[in-house]
């Protein structure tokens, strides 16, 4: 049987042309074959444009200032690739964690959508609906519908829920519910992205303001005293070189303040009465230049002029304007009459009569630095206080600088005073804050000056220290609390120990012997002794300190650190010396019912002291709101006005013997 080809069996027709109706016939079939493939890749069509605008969305998220226009947007994608009739997105409070509808589309379905939710919620189908990824269908109030519910969330913690109506006729395809799935995944991360965006930015214009703030309360802090409002002497020798700079020809005239006995205020009241008086004084210097007293007096540019709070109890002003030595005496006489007015009974028990003195420099030309000016000023009031209280001088030629020629005179004085016996103890009580019992006293140095009266140690002390009398009279207040313990246990009265106040020149090698020597002589031992020393007197000599003060601590004092919290090696003292007891300082307390910051720092160190098993004593109590506050805080004693002014040791006794506690004594 042979080879037979295909071909030569095939139909010889097939060979032949096609005719043009079989064309026409073929060509009519494909195009109705490509309508019904686009028809039924149109929605895929849809769903890849609606994928492409939302990714669009997404990446635009950080330039939509508002977070509704993304949700508009989001169900505008769904609502083209679907055939949901009307559709709203709802987003949780974070606070709440109610849902609450933000948008819908189209509006006017508001309460539709709003009906719909309410009865998905009391059927339970919304929380049901929280438990599925993709989107759900429930059944509708509305007959003619479908409900379809599709939760959607982000790492932020942002809820939310897709509301929406589907005709009962039409079907939800999973192609189409993965598509609304992925649009409100982008969607809600587009819409946390501008959510988060505005937070950041809200937080960077809050941080912004902040900043800005603070850096205006750091200018005004550099250039202010914050205690009165007034220049600080910094600023204030910059503002006259700035007014001496518009003309070269400007002259003016500069005046120096100072209060007379300041620290016996201090020391008569409290220091609450000397900040007030520092404030109203403050205020009468502003007066002087708002009012029109001295316009009517001289002739001078107001808007040059500048008062400032040179230190503690100094003050100094510049004016501006042409003026002799006949205006600057009427100057000073007018602004003398404003300063030495009574002081209201506000800032004490009784109206305070204070007494100034105010020495004047002119400015006649700027060859002369402004701090020399200023300098001569202060000359000149240390030349009208040497001529006697409320007395005004005038720089000249021949003034000459008092202080070096005072101080000599003063220092021959307090050698007087320390051999003629001048020097007295007063006494300040320290009440327990768990039992309300006075548990210790302060000895305080007092001088007992002839013409001066009782003099606080803030107006001699530095005098001693320059004077070499330091070790003498240290010796001698610690010799004088040693006789009053002696007294007390002769006369079978309480005793109470007794905190001295050590110098820095008294931290040496020999201290230990020497107060050895007088604890024998007057026959008292050293457990009723508090030995208190500030951070700088420690560290001033550390290594030596260390050795002085372990050889008293060996001897039974008691060591305690003054003023704790104001040096910089606070932490460092806790672990060298040998600490029993820590005085945190009264700048801390003063505010501590309305600065937080101070409030922090005490706790701080109570928390530190309890740990370390230390005492603590809170100096400068000055009302009952603090005593209160500081026992709350399981502080261990207090000490200060308030509890007891300091006194000589016949109130301080009477005081110790009628004690009932500080509410019967006090309040």
């Amino acid at each position: 049987m042979g080879h037979v080809d295909r071909h030569s069996e095939s139909n010889p027709e097939q060979h032949l042309p096609a005719s043009k109706e079989a064309l026409q016939s073929e060509a009519t079939w494909l195009e109705k074959r490509v309508h019904a493939l686009e028809k039924e890749n149109r929605w895929h069509l849809i769903s890849l444009d609606k994928l492409s605008a939302v990714s669009a969305i997404h990446g635009d998220s950080t330039k939509q200032k508002d977070p509704i226009n993304i949700l508009k947007s989001v169900l505008e994608s769904i609502a083209d690739a679907t055939e949901l009739d009307s559709l709203g997105l709802m987003i949780a409070d974070r606070e709440t964690g109610e849902f609450e509808l933000q948008v819908c589309e189209p509006p006017e379905q508001y309460s539709v959508l709003v009906s719909e939710i309410d009865a998905s919620i009391r059927q339970a189908e919304f929380a049901w609906a929280l438990n599925y990824h993709l989107p759900h269908i429930f059944t509708s109030t509305q007959p003619e519908y479908k409900t379809v519910l599709s939760v959607f969330a982000t790492p932020s913690q942002i809820y939310g829920m897709l509301v929406a109506s589907l005709p009962a006729s039409k079907r939800l395809t999973e192609a189409m519910k993965k598509l609304i799935s992925v649009i409100l995944f982008n969607g809600a991360h587009a819409y946390e992205n501008t959510v988060l965006y505005q937070k950041v930015e809200q937080q960077r214009q809050t941080l912004f303001k902040k900043v800005e703030q603070s850096n205006k309360e750091l200018a005004y802090h550099t250039t202010h005293d914050l205690h009165t409002g007034l220049l600080n002497t910094k600023a204030f020798l910059q503002h006259i070189r700035n007014t001496l700079s518009i003309d070269t020809s400007q002259q003016g005239i500069i005046v120096y303040i100072d209060i007379e006995g300041f620290n016996r205020i201090n020391g008569a009241y409290s220091f609450q009465t000397g900040h007030k008086l520092l404030k109203l004084i403050a205020d009468r210097l502003r007066d002087l230049f708002d009012g029109d007293a001295l316009k009517n007096t001289i002739d001078y540019h107001p808007e040059f002029t500048a008062t400032a709070r040179i230190t503690g109890d100094e003050f100094a002003f510049f004016i501006s304007g042409e003026f002799n030595r006949s205006d600057a005496i009427t100057l000073m006489k007018s602004c003398l009459a404003t300063l030495t007015k009574p002081y209201s009974a506000a800032i004490a028990s009784e109206k305070l009569d204070i007494d100034f003195s105010l020495g004047s420099c002119l400015i006649t030309d700027n060859t002369v630095s402004v701090r020399t000016l200023l300098h001569r000023a202060e000359m000149a009031m240390y030349q009208a206080k040497h001529d006697g209280r409320n007395n005004t001088a005038l720089y000249s030629a021949n003034t000459r600088d008092v202080r070096g020629h005072n101080s000599l005179l003063f220092e021959k004085e307090l050698k007087t005073a320390y051999l003629s016996k001048q020097f007295c103890l007063f006494y300040q009580a320290k009440v327990s804050l768990e039992t309300d019992q006075i548990t210790g006293a302060e000895a305080l140095l007092r001088w007992a000056h002839p013409t001066r009266g009782i003099l606080p140690p803030g107006e001699f002390i530095d005098a001693i220290e320059t004077s070499g009398l330091v070790k003498e009279v240290g010796a001698w207040v610690f010799r004088e609390a040693c006789k009053q313990v002696r007294k007390w246990q002769q006369a079978n009265q309480p005793i109470v120990p007794i905190a001295i106040n050590l110098s820095p020149s008294q931290i040496e090698p020999s201290l230990p012997a020497r107060f050895l020597d007088i604890l024998r002589k007057e026959q008292v031992s050293a457990r009723h002794f508090e030995l208190e020393l500030t951070e700088s007197s420690m560290t001033r000599d550390a290594e030596n300190a260390v050795d002085v003060l372990n050889q008293l601590h060996e001897i039974g004092f008691v060591i305690a650190v003054d003023d704790f919290g104001t040096g910089y090696s606070s932490l460092l003292l806790l672990k060298q010396f040998p600490i029993d007891k820590l005085k945190i300082d009264r700048s801390f307390v003063r505010d501590i019912l309305t600065n937080s910051d101070d409030k922090a720092i005490v706790e701080a160190i109570l928390a530190m002291s309890q740990s370390l098993k230390l005492s603590v004593v809170a100096e400068g109590i000055e009302e009952i709101a603090q005593y209160n506050f500081l026992k709350t805080l399981k502080c261990h004693e207090a000490q200060g006005y308030y509890i007891s002014k300091p006194c000589p040791e016949p109130e301080f006794q009477a005081l110790l013997l009628s004690w009932n506690g500080v509410t019967k004594n006090i309040g």
